[in-house]
């Protein structure tokens, strides 16, 4: 399970592990796990997190890299030790799945495989509409969305649903890595739409 577990680094010391689950699940997967590390109840400033297979981690590290965390810019990378990892800081797999089921449908309950894209590592300040007026040079939008969490704060990713197929290659073709505000996005075929 190595590679589908994600190192980060450089947290706040009062960080808990079930804020860095919810930062960390800002790269558009539910980690499966997340622990903070230490000894005697302190922090070391690391921790774990895991992902229900290596796509995801890889894209996790993508997007999370150098995000801001409690103040604190993380050091995201591939967790290159072997270690036993678990308890009770497992997530409800299920949670994911019922995502999953969502993403699969349109507005109007159509299939919407090969025409949504995910787009990650959006700034912060992004919005709904700034995806809708961003992505309508690649063809007809549907529908777009910035997910927020709990808080109402932006998560980091959101999804654009594309009228075609094309509209979505297009979207991939002129924005994946291209700068908003500084940050490189990913955008890719939503994988959940198959």
């Amino acid at each position: 399970m190595s590679g589908h577990r994600v190192f980060v680094g450089n947290l706040s010391f009062t960080t808990t592990w079930q804020a860095l689950k919810d930062h960390m699940q800002s790269a558009s997967f539910v980690p499966t796990f997340a622990n903070v590390m230490g000894s005697n109840g302190k922090s070391k400033g690391c921790g774990l997190v895991e992902y229900g297979s290596a796509e995801e981690a890889g894209a996790a590290i993508a997007a999370m890299n150098d995000s801001t965390l409690e103040g604190r810019v993380l050091h995201v990378r591939e967790d290159r030790e072997e270690r036993k990892i678990g308890g009770s800081n497992r997530v409800n797999p299920t949670r994911k799945v019922q995502n999953n089921e969502a993403a699969k449908t349109g507005p109007r309950g159509e299939s919407v495989a090969g025409r949504q894209v995910f787009v990650g590592n959006l700034p912060w300040s992004a919005t709904t509409e700034d995806l809708q007026d961003n992505f309508t040079s690649c063809g007809a939008v549907l529908a777009a969305e910035v997910v927020t969490r709990q808080d109402g704060k932006s998560a980091g990713f959101g999804s654009v649903l594309f009228e075609t197929a094309e509209g979505a290659q297009e979207a991939i073709a002129q924005f994946n890595d291209a700068e908003f505000d500084g940050r490189p996005m990913i955008v890719k075929l939503d994988k959940h739409c198959k």
